[in-house]
């Protein structure tokens, strides 16, 4: 519909919508004792299998939830608009709880991308290549991670500044470890 300057000057305005139905194949109808509440139907309906999202062809998150941390200005913004704040997300902040949460997610990560360098590269690698024993692999990356940009090269494919980051931390690792 085209809006005129006399559908646009009017009071009132009539818009005509057309059905969209859905055509099936065949449908048959049984009797149920279907009783409203889903729960209990599902329960007595005698599926066995949990069905989700995928079984249907629906896309959905498939990741783990991370409990989501409020930003502390937009906390007290809201505070001055509605009067209304969130008591848990601002104790969160106080306590520190946030900040603890933010720092294990960031363990978390940088524990990850260090076991797949390991993995990708294998001990044997660090073993034979910068002569260090199997169990100080891990704290040989993890050192490296805080002293250059190799998780970054490792995560852009970069695996050639990877090594060269790994050999110029070797000569540093194997002097202080003498």
């Amino acid at each position: 519909m085209i809006i005129t300057e006399n559908i646009f000057s009017s009071k009132e305005i009539t818009i005509y919508l057309k059905g969209f139905v859905n055509e099936l194949d065949e449908v048959i109808v049984t009797n149920n004792s279907l009783t409203g509440n889903l729960k209990y139907d599902l329960l007595e309906s005698g599926l066995e299998e949990r069905k989700n999202f995928d079984d249907f062809g629906i896309p959905g998150f498939k990741g783990e939830r991370k409990e989501k941390i409020q930003n502390a200005t937009q906390l007290l913004l809201g505070l001055g608009t509605s009067m209304q704040i969130d008591v848990e997300a601002l104790y969160k902040h106080i306590s520190g709880y946030y900040k603890k949460l933010k720092k294990r997610r960031s363990l978390d990560s940088k524990f990850l991308s260090i076991f797949s360098i390991i993995k990708f590269y294998g001990l044997i690698f660090f073993i034979e290549n910068f002569n260090i024993d199997n169990d100080q692999v891990y704290d040989f990356i993890l050192g490296c991670s805080e002293n250059s940009e190799i998780i970054y090269y490792f995560n852009q494919d970069l695996h050639q500044k990877v090594i060269q980051e790994l050999n110029t931390y070797a000569k540093i690792y194997n002097n202080e470890s003498n």
